[in-house]
């Protein structure tokens, strides 16, 4: 008969993590507002630039689009089963 791989009992003890990964995470949060607020054309012109604020929106949209085409899938076939049944 052969032994179970993995026991439900055995449990491996955590690790405390690494001070290193720690502080880099914590430096990256602090400066990250600094250094990835916006490129400096769009920061600029966002409010004054009607160009900037289209190129802002048509980001906007470009990031939807992979959410609206799943969800125009998803719902044609949820109306072809529906059609079926």
């Amino acid at each position: 008969m052969m032994k179970p791989r993995f026991s439900k009992t055995t449990q491996s003890p955590k690790k405390a993590p690494d001070p290193f990964l720690v502080g880099a995470v914590i430096f990256a949060l602090l400066l990250w507002p600094a250094v990835a607020d916006a490129c400096p054309n769009c920061k600029n012109n966002l409010g004054a630039n009607h160009q900037a604020m289209g190129f802002a929106i048509s980001i906007v949209f470009m990031m939807g689009m992979p959410f609206a085409i799943f969800a125009g899938w998803c719902l044609t076939i949820w109306r072809l089963i529906k059609k079926r049944a």
